[in-house]
């Protein structure tokens, strides 16, 4: 039975919280208000999504790289992203422009991608100290977690990588249906916000 620990209520507030906003704005559209309803929709939809595009733009690069398995090219972009939010601390509080799911600092995630970049290329070492390190800004971040497992089961570590994946399905990150889905909707922005 799924926990009620943070990952697991954004993820059920997450639908809901878009159907509100989808029929407050469809309210606003049939109650005699003219086009605000739609006017407060596409602002809903493509300020916050521009303004973050921009102030983001290597993390959703790499995102994108990612996504289209060219690893090795996408660990420049976060690497840049990094420095450039560890130089700029008030960027971390454009994350709140997306529904966050898994963490809410954008500095962890990046930490987190890099790791699995670094995993996907073979080295490990390098993505095991990102991961860590991911989880030292955010110990709860259970997608960080999951990719330490990983690590391990590839190690052949098999009791680190059990507890690992327990741990990661306790923070809330399961790698089923759900989780799959959303990893596909932050690829989908990566590839549009990463152009």
């Amino acid at each position: 039975m799924q926990r009620f620990n943070a990952t697991f209520i954004r993820k059920l507030l997450y639908p809901v919280g878009i159907l509100a906003l989808l029929v407050g704005c469809f309210a606003l559209m049939t109650v005699g208000s003219g086009g605000w309803g739609l006017l407060a929709l596409l602002f809903l939809v493509l300020v916050p999504g521009r303004i973050q595009g921009a102030a983001f733009r290597d993390f959703f690069r790499g995102r994108r790289l990612f996504a289209e398995g060219k690893f090795e090219e996408s660990i420049p972009h976060f690497e840049r992203f990094l420095a450039r939010v560890r130089r700029r601390p008030a960027l971390r509080h454009l994350i709140w422009l997306q529904w966050t799911v898994y963490t809410a600092d954008i500095e962890a995630m990046t930490l987190n991608n890099l790791g699995a970049a670094r995993m996907q290329t073979g080295d490990m070492d390098a993505a095991e100290r990102d991961l860590n390190e991911a989880l030292r800004v955010d110990p709860r971040y259970g997608v960080a977690v999951y990719n330490l497992h990983v690590i391990a089961t590839t190690r052949g570590d098999e009791a680190l990588a059990e507890r690992l994946l327990a741990d990661a399905h306790r923070l809330g990150y399961t790698g089923g249906q759900v989780d799959e889905v959303i990893q596909r909707a932050m690829a989908g922005l990566a590839r549009l916000e990463g152009r």
